[in-house]
């Protein structure tokens, strides 16, 4: 039986946390933290699997043969425990918390350690998070609570001072596309680019909008506003349709602004945005980039964003038109 693989760039990294666990100089609530994508949980669990091992391999990755290496392995092992919010965007709950710790402070099942794993911990919500301040500042024997953070700024200032940080950064872009080359979906090099710019670097945030095309979504946003600005004009249904899917709309629409205004600067321009680049050196975008910030912060709000997005498309019309 295999385990899962570490990215590349993270190996040193993890090198170094295993090694500090084994010296006891890891400390018991290490904090992960970083970029969305990154690799970052993917390092956590590894970490998780090797504490629990039954048999390290000589590298110090889990061997994934034992009998606690099988159980990780589906999901069901007795002395690890993983809380997320239970709904994409919604918080970690006292509750939950508080059942994490009740489940730590047992006696190990299998081997030496307990260990749980917080992601991302940010979603604690203020009481969730002053219920886990108790097992920080009085950690029981032989537990190892993990924390994954994309925003380690929105934790707590008393949680942050009790965890030992752990910084995550992207990797570079040539290591990130190699990445990609081997493990994404997709074998266009052009879609791998594109889905890093999307992540910001990210390469597995990068992989995750490829296999979930939004990657394609955002191509085809382009492909209407480049419409709208050869004189195709505004589709009558187009603000209705792009409402059922605003969340990831107005998001696409920000990053294509943000784009055609950093190539402006730059003078650098992209394949997708050569078309619209060649005559826009004059334009003043903020009005079109506010208006994707406004839809943004009304995702979820129960406002008719097909009239948002309307406006949105009558202002990006007469912007480029001008």
């Amino acid at each position: 039986m295999t385990t899962p693989a570490l990215p590349i760039w993270l190996e040193s990294t993890y090198a170094s946390l295993i090694k500090r666990f084994r010296e006891n100089t890891l400390g018991h609530a290490p904090l992960l933290y970083g970029p969305e994508g990154a690799g970052k949980y993917a390092l956590a669990d590894t970490l998780a699997r090797s504490v629990l091992c039954g048999h390290h391999s000589d590298d110090g990755l889990p061997c994934g043969e034992c009998a606690s290496c099988r159980l990780l392995a589906v999901g069901n092992h007795p002395d690890r425990f993983d809380i997320k919010p239970v709904e994409a965007g919604k918080a970690i709950t006292v509750d939950q918390v508080r059942g994490l710790i009740e489940q730590l402070a047992l006696t190990p099942a299998m081997g030496q350690y307990r260990l749980g794993v917080i992601t991302p911990a940010e979603s604690m919500n203020i009481n969730a998070s002053n219920a886990l301040l108790k097992s920080l500042e009085e950690p029981p024997d032989n537990v190892l609570l993990i924390l994954v953070s994309h925003r380690e700024q929105a934790l707590l200032p008393t949680i942050l001072s009790r965890c030992q940080k752990v910084p995550i950064s992207v990797p570079s872009q040539a290591t990130s596309l190699e990445w990609l080359e081997v493990h994404s979906s997709s074998a266009d090099s052009s879609v791998h680019q594109l889905a890093l710019r999307m992540s910001s670097g990210a390469p597995l945030l990068a992989d995750h909008y490829i296999k979930t095309g939004q990657v394609e979504e955002a191509r085809e946003i382009l492909s209407e506003l480049l419409n709208i600005a050869g004189g195709g004009g505004v589709s009558p249904d187009l603000a209705e349709r792009w409402a059922a899917q605003a969340d990831s709309v107005w998001s696409w629409l920000a990053f294509w602004v943000s784009e055609i205004a950093r190539s402006v600067a730059s003078g650098e321009s992209t394949a997708e945005l050569a078309p619209l680049l060649s005559s826009s050196s004059d334009i003043d975008w903020s009005e079109l980039w506010k208006g994707t910030l406004e839809g943004r912060g009304l995702s979820g709000s129960g406002i008719r964003h097909d009239l948002l997005l309307g406006r949105w498309l009558l202002v990006w019309e007469s912007v480029v038109h001008r």
